[in-house]
């Protein structure tokens, strides 16, 4: 082949990738698989994929994925899809759409990182990461929209929270993906990686989505909130030493964020609710069975997965075995509400441990732990911060029994590892 059209077909593939992760990034909080026809992340998967083996060149491909210094997270990524396939195997129902759910954890991994033919600059992850703040703030106000075009008093405040307000996701879901926004925005924030009036749309974008988290009302999403900026204050205090930026950032974020805490009513009195709800378990004499059992049915689901878990390891139900017995966990226990909602582990840890066993903790601990200890050996605090997020998400929520879960971690895992911002500002 002539060089000139190498060169033009490495470019062509090049912004061919590069244009599907921008739009996989834009569809991440704008579509969802449980409104009809914006089930869009799974076409554009696929297309990443075709265009992948579409231009070949296997064996450079095959040689990066044992020389890449990534190979780590991509081996644990690909382990922990394994570990699925693993609890179909072990399980007496053989449902195989988990596997091909799961499958993001392959493709993702691979058609982002061991590509020889793109070279993705910094401006252009940035790009995509503006792409995908930028995706977040539609949704909220097509969310706000939804909501006052759907509700039969418009003006009445309880109309823009929580479920009321979330339409096609989860609160859970949308808070951990506007956090991540409001983070990635930080970090170009402190970094000094944008000026001009891209700088002055970041500070409105901080400010709305931060509002966005409080009126959405998920707790893990709360939490997450805190833990991630005082993670990251840690990490301004003793390694990035940038005092100034990250004040002004707190001012943009942080600020909206409490007073809009404490100025919501409902949002204070769901605060109040779990904190009341704790104090009552944790005041429990365990000792005791017939006292231990906990009220709340989320905390049901979790001691049902707990106790399913002790029962069947190391080896696990098996996943599609898993429901079924935590159903009949729930009859025999008498936990009704959590019965007729049909309510998962609402715990991606310990449904892992208890569908998969020994693998499936062992796979899961090692997804977050590995690419952590590679991330903070080479100061990737985004990818840090993102681990965090999700972290403490999946201890509420089974968000990987979800496609939005596995999109979502699934992206940015992949591009996180390659994320490394230039001194170049985006003007």
């Amino acid at each position: 082949m002539l060089p000139l059209q190498k060169i033009m077909k490495d470019k062509t593939h090049s912004n061919i990738h590069i244009g599907l992760l921008m739009a996989f990034a834009c569809c991440l909080p704008c579509t969802s698989p449980s409104v009809e026809y914006l089930n869009l992340t799974p076409w554009i998967c696929v297309l990443l994929l075709f265009n992948w083996l579409f231009w070949g060149n296997f064996s450079k491909k095959i040689k990066m994925l044992f020389t890449l210094k990534y190979g780590l997270p991509i081996l644990v990524s690909s382990l922990f899809y394994l570990s699925y396939v693993y609890g179909i195997f072990i399980s007496e129902q053989k449902i195989y759409q988990d596997a091909f759910q799961k499958i993001p954890f392959l493709i993702l991994p691979l058609t982002i990182l061991i590509n020889p033919e793109v070279s993705v600059s910094d401006k252009q992850k940035q790009n995509i990461i503006l792409c995908f703040a930028t995706a977040c703030l539609v949704s909220f106000f097509g969310l706000l929209l939804h909501s006052f075009f759907t509700e039969e008093i418009h003006f009445k405040f309880a109309n823009y929270y929580y479920i009321s307000l979330a339409w096609f996701h989860h609160p859970a879901y949308l808070s951990m993906m506007y956090l991540t926004a409001v983070l990635f925005m930080t970090n170009m924030f402190v970094e000094k990686q944008i000026e001009g009036k891209v700088k002055l749309y970041a500070a409105f974008l901080l400010v709305i989505l931060s509002i966005a988290i409080v009126l959405l009302g998920s707790r893990a999403g709360l939490l997450a909130f805190v833990l991630s900026f005082v993670v990251y204050f840690v990490y301004v205090i003793f390694l990035s030493k940038k005092y100034l930026q990250f004040a002004k950032c707190s001012l943009l974020a942080v600020f909206p964020f409490v007073v809009a805490l404490f100025l919501l009513p409902q949002q204070h009195n769901r605060i109040k609710t779990t904190k009341l709800v704790l104090q009552q378990e944790i005041a429990k004499d365990i000792t005791d069975e017939t006292v231990a059992k906990p009220e709340d049915p989320r905390l049901q689901a979790w001691w049902a997965a707990w106790n399913i878990a002790k029962q069947t390891f190391p080896v696990g139900t098996g996943n599609a075995d898993f429901q079924q017995q935590q159903q009949q966990y729930y009859r025999t226990a008498g936990y009704k509400e959590a019965e007729r909602t049909n309510l998962n582990a609402h715990n991606q840890f310990l449904y892992a441990l208890s569908a998969m066993g020994l693998v499936g903790i062992v796979t899961i601990v090692a997804l977050f732990v590995f690419p952590a200890i590679f991330a903070f050996s080479h100061r990737k605090i985004t990818f840090i911060l993102f681990l965090l997020i999700v972290a403490t998400n999946l201890m509420f929520e089974s968000m990987f029994e979800r496609q939005m879960g596995i999109m979502f971690f699934t992206f940015f895992y992949s591009l996180l590892l390659v994320q490394d911002y230039s001194e170049n500002s985006i003007r």
